[in-house]
């Protein structure tokens, strides 16, 4: 009866179910520009949103432009450029189809069942059987069973990046066809990483 049972489960539906989803692309994106006898400018926004195919992973990104000259005079110039991004990278702990155990690099049975009939997580054994986990419970040593499902959850990933680049810029024309040209950039860049593991 056992037997006949496992024949119902594929665990290649319980992976898709719950390790995968319609992926999710977004971008919007906003503009401006405009010029008068002493001043031209240009502006840009834009935001990027994608949440791919495996659940929890997220990517998004935010920039930002402006570029603007402004004549001071016939012989002086001056001009500005900044340009900002903002990104960030999350992800669970989701191995997909690609999951191997950490001991003996084993993959999901082909009957596994990652959740119950009522979509509670259910425990799958690889490399250690259920009575040596059961008794290990016994010792008082920590909870062994691996529940992939709840697992995509129990460790966040995320790595967020900023760049900020500035140049401003002087032109004086000393004559037609000789002119002196002075630039300063300023750029930085941060990275903030974090791995945070939860408990079951």
């Amino acid at each position: 009866a056992a037997i006949e049972a496992m024949k119902k489960y594929d665990v290649r539906k319980d992976i898709q179910k719950y390790f995968y989803g319609a992926g999710l692309d977004k971008h919007v994106s906003l503009q401006v520009s405009g010029q008068t006898r002493r001043l031209s400018y240009f502006a840009s926004g834009g935001a990027d949103v994608s949440t791919g195919n495996l659940t929890d992973l997220r990517y998004q990104r935010l920039t930002s432009r402006i570029l603007g000259t402004y004549r001071v005079s016939p012989q002086l110039q001056l001009s500005l450029s900044m340009n900002y991004a903002d990104m960030l990278n999350k992800n669970g702990n989701n191995p997909g189809y690609s999951y191997q155990s950490g001991r003996g690099g084993k993959r999901f049975y082909p009957y596994a069942r990652l959740a119950d009939d009522h979509g509670n997580p259910l425990p799958v054994f690889t490399d250690y059987n259920p009575d040596y986990l059961r008794h290990t419970d016994s010792l008082g040593l920590l909870d062994g069973r691996y529940y992939p499902v709840s697992d995509i959850n129990s460790e966040i990933n995320k790595v967020h990046t900023r760049n900020y680049v500035a140049d401003l810029g002087i032109r004086y024309t000393i004559l037609p066809h000789l002119q002196l040209d002075a630039k300063y950039e300023l750029q930085r860049q941060s990275i903030l990483s974090n791995d945070l593991h939860l408990g079951s």
